[in-house]
């Protein structure tokens, strides 16, 4: 399992139709329409070892979650894990496309930032909230 933890920041949009994104940047300009989590912390336990040694496409399954006044907003997504993702990358992408970038971590993905759930997107323009997005290699 890979997990991202994130911080929410004012300038959020999520609004992006083909790409969303976690960034370890602690700033965030409103041209960074994809970019739905920042501060982030990447734990990617055995990726790099699972990305050298199989180069077959592995499915993943994502799951966002924002806790905020004791109500969780989650959401689910569904991709292919990118065999040449840097683990070394200051943020990941997700993207709809099978465009590959060393900070792609996922192609083919269902959703994008603009069709995440709307309400956990509003949350995430508070400085003060935090969030996880845990990914399942399948």
């Amino acid at each position: 399992m890979i997990t991202i933890r994130f911080e929410g920041h004012e300038n959020i949009l999520g609004t992006h139709f083909n790409t969303f994104e976690f960034t370890k940047d602690s700033y965030l300009t409103k041209k960074g329409d994809c970019i739905i989590g920042v501060n982030s912390v990447f734990e990617f336990g055995n990726l790099a070892q699972r990305l050298k040694e199989n180069r077959a496409q592995i499915k993943i399954r994502g799951i966002i979650s924002v806790n905020f006044s004791g109500k969780l907003y989650q959401d689910e997504f569904f991709g292919i894990l990118n065999p040449n993702f840097d683990v070394n990358s200051k943020e990941i992408v997700f993207r709809k496309s099978n465009f590959d970038s060393p900070r792609t971590i996922a192609i083919r993905c269902n959703k994008s930032a603009r069709e995440l759930n709307r309400k956990m997107i509003q949350i995430l323009k508070n400085p003060d909230v935090k969030g996880v997005c845990k990914i399942y290699l399948e």
